[in-house]
């Protein structure tokens, strides 16, 4: 069986990714230059509910490549981007922190 690294996404961001309507992915670090390009398992884990799709373990879900990260440099380009990364500012976890960069 081959084996490919993974990374961790929280649903419902994970089904997202998968199904198209979200095209990117953020986080609060760059994604390693090793991954850029590279088939990745996407591992949903439980969201904010505690619980993924009704279960509360983590489970493959698909694979996914993404591109070189960028950093978003202001509050304005995070929210003109809403449609691609579909996270609001104000989103508790997830959203737009003066305090951290963003990366897309």
């Amino acid at each position: 069986m081959r084996q490919i690294p993974g990374l961790n996404i929280q649903w419902p961001w994970s089904e997202l990714l998968l199904n198209g309507r979200k095209t990117e992915e953020t986080r609060t670090y760059a994604l390693p230059a090793r991954y850029e390009g590279v088939e990745l398992a996407v591992i949903e884990t439980p969201g904010q509910t505690g619980k993924v799709n009704g279960a509360s373990r983590a489970r493959i879900i698909g694979t996914i490549t993404f591109n070189k990260s960028f950093a978003y440099l202001s509050k304005k380009k995070w929210i003109e981007d809403f449609d691609r990364h579909q996270i609001t500012p104000s989103d508790p976890l997830f959203g737009w922190r003066p305090d951290k960069t963003k990366y897309g």
